[in-house]
């Protein structure tokens, strides 16, 4: 699905009417930026999981509480852990701070184009850019329909996790079961 269609199962969930371009609706235009991105904050999706090894930064920390200072990866839109779970950093500025030398971050990368979406991130973005959209489409500010969207993105967003988890377990599986029927054939 591109921006036009997931924009227009949004519009259909509030009564609106549909666009033909994503820059013909200004609430559409201005909101799904946020509404994308909040919405892959939200899980640590497959689709959009990084794990990158950082790249260390020559300066020194400006701070005594960290020894070592790295860059964060252009693409990162949400840090999620270093590879050692337990290693303590804080970002501040473009940086990741840390005292580990671990340099491995899993982190939620922006993935812009929408084609790369799943369906059940798709239904989740869905419902969020109805809810932030909906107030500004019908015109009343007294409607609970933002408010709806939002309760039906929650209760929709448990599902897609599950959904989401689900496909790396069948993944996994199949390509050890492909693993085994090919070191018996051997």
């Amino acid at each position: 699905m591109d921006q036009v269609e997931i924009s227009n199962a949004s519009l259909t969930l509030i009564g609106a009417k549909q666009i033909i371009s994503p820059d013909e609706d200004l609430a559409v235009k201005a909101m799904w930026p946020l509404a994308r991105d909040t919405t892959l904050i939200d899980h640590t999706w497959k689709f959009a999981h990084e794990i990158k090894e950082l790249a260390q930064l020559s300066q020194e920390p400006d701070t005594a509480a960290w020894s070592y200072m790295y860059q964060i990866p252009n693409d990162c839109l949400y840090p999620r852990r270093m590879d050692d779970e337990s290693t303590e950093y804080e970002i501040i500025g473009g940086a990741i701070y840390t005292n580990e030398s671990s340099r491995i971050l899993h982190y939620t990368k922006s993935v812009e184009n929408p084609e790369l979406y799943p369906v059940h991130f798709v239904n989740v973005l869905a419902y969020r850019l109805a809810s932030m959209i909906a107030t500004r489409k019908t015109g009343s500010k007294s409607s609970n329909l933002p408010k709806l969207m939002l309760e039906i993105y929650n209760l929709e967003l448990p599902q897609a996790i599950a959904v989401d988890q689900s496909q790396e377990n069948i993944s996994m599986r199949g390509s050890e079961e492909e693993d085994s029927f090919i070191s018996a054939r051997k």
